[in-house]
């Protein structure tokens, strides 16, 4: 029988001399032949094992399956050996996806928190978004005990394999405003894409009025003043709930007081001319202006 020694096998099949080692070790595979000074050598029909090893290998599959598959090759094998795998990488694609619109989702409000001038206040049309929904928040004195059930939210987007890292909003419901202004919240949030099932709740598309400010969390009563001053000026009404998140927050700014504020109330036409008004892209495009926000 003729023996290739083991630097020639590994040139052959494109493993390395230290991974023929450790298949070794594993007993995946093993040299035909050990010389007394140590020199491995693998015969030609090795050539087709170890082929195989190298391919379910770089498809991911784990050694010890391997290993098995090797002592039980047959059709019915290699497709359920195949499809489990390939079950592992759809589900890994799917992770990957979320995380991919995850970093986008962040780039876009950080580009579109840079060039907005906080203090402006405007009106606009947006389209439905939606919203992962925690629990409700039981009626509480003060926004310090709200904050409280965000642990709550967080075990829910746990158990819903909900991604962490986006900006949290909050959700004060229309008809809490008349029983303690702006501390009563409702819910916390996260906005998902719009293709994204496991979203729980739609934010309808209509007339909201936006305000924007750099501020620390839970501090926004003059935001919202200043809002509801804009709508009665204007001749609108409250129609829907009022949401609140940070564009830019901790992730992004070094300083708590320099947070990003976005604050959008649903509204509906009184006297106001709507002309007046324009249609929210969601696809933000930012374009510089003279305007400088706080250092990071």
């Amino acid at each position: 029988m003729n023996f290739i020694r083991v630097s020639k096998f590994g040139s052959i099949t494109g493993i390395s001399r230290k991974a023929l080692i450790f298949y070794d070790k594993q007993k995946l595979i093993s040299p035909e032949k050990v010389s007394d000074n140590s020199y491995r050598y693998y015969s030609f029909g090795q050539i087709d094992t170890a082929m195989i090893i190298k391919t379910l290998s770089e498809m991911g599959i784990p050694l010890k399956e391997v290993r098995d598959y090797l002592n039980k090759r047959s059709p019915d094998n290699i497709i359920h050996l195949l499809e489990k795998r390939k079950d592992l990488i759809e589900q890994e694609m799917i992770r990957l996806e979320r995380i991919y619109s995850l970093i986008n989702k962040r780039l876009e409000l950080t580009y579109k928190g840079r060039y907005i001038e906080p203090g402006k206040i405007e009106c606009g049309y947006f389209p439905e978004e939606k919203l992962f929904l925690g629990p409700d928040i039981p009626e509480t004195e003060s926004l310090e005990e709200a904050w409280e059930y965000l642990s709550e939210f967080h075990e829910t987007c746990i158990r819903q394999e909900i991604e962490f890292g986006r900006p949290i909003g909050c959700i004060i419901k229309r008809e809490f405003l008349t029983i303690k202004g702006y501390h009563l919240l409702s819910n916390y949030y996260y906005t998902l894409n719009n293709d994204d099932i496991r979203a729980n709740f739609l934010k309808p598309a209509g007339l909201y009025v936006i305000g924007y400010e750099y501020t620390s969390y839970g501090q926004t009563d003059a935001l919202y003043s200043r809002i509801k001053k804009y709508i009665n000026d204007n001749g609108l009404n409250i129609c829907g709930d009022i949401y609140t998140e940070y564009i830019l927050d901790e992730v992004v700014m070094q300083n708590p007081k320099n947070y990003l504020a976005q604050v959008a109330i649903q509204v509906e036409k009184a006297e106001i001319e709507l002309e007046q008004a324009y249609y929210h892209d969601p696809i933000y495009e930012p374009q510089p202006d003279s305007f400088q926000y706080p250092k990071i």
